[in-house]
């Protein structure tokens, strides 16, 4: 304190006593840095699970586009005997691996997130309450996008095939 009042009465020397001079002490300049490299840290977490969320969303659309560009194609393959399983698995594919890759390496930043935030570092059960939430979580977003895409090819496998070719 008596170091700081000595800066401060130099400073006063040649500044004029209107504008207010902060020293800070070595602590408090730590801990603005640290909250700078919080909130940074809590930036990329929160990017993480946004682009998780782009993912999925562009999986949705991209479903949607693709089975409705591929009208043709699947008329074509329910002509010659396709099952809706089969088409399914023909389309789900390609977001599937997309879908993983994201998930993949941006679920361990947001698991981190928790496990931080939550002061849980040692017990070995929230380890795997990590993983199980993990799972569950890769697997409920997964069973929704077979579910749209079931859902946009079983509108498209309602369309009469004839009228698809006829169309194109």
């Amino acid at each position: 304190e008596e170091a700081r009042n000595a800066f401060k009465e130099v400073y006063y020397k040649f500044q004029p006593r209107t504008f207010d001079v902060i020293v800070p002490t070595l602590k408090e300049a730590m801990d603005e840095l640290s909250a700078a490299n919080r909130m940074f840290k809590h930036m990329a977490y929160i990017m993480a699970f946004i682009s998780l969320l782009v993912v999925v969303l562009s999986i949705y659309s991209t479903i949607s586009l693709d089975a409705t560009t591929k009208q043709k194609e699947i008329a074509i393959r329910k002509i010659n005997g396709a099952r809706k399983g089969d088409i399914l698995r023909r389309f789900v594919a390609p977001y599937v691996v997309t879908f993983a890759v994201t998930f993949l390496a941006s679920y361990p930043l947001m698991a981190s997130f928790y496990w931080k935030n939550a002061g849980l570092y040692s017990s070995a059960m929230n380890v795997e309450f990590i993983v199980i939430y993990g799972a569950g979580v890769f697997f409920g977003i997964l069973a929704m996008l077979a579910i749209i895409t079931w859902y946009r090819i079983r509108m498209i496998m309602s369309v009469n095939p004839a009228e698809v070719i006829r169309r194109e």
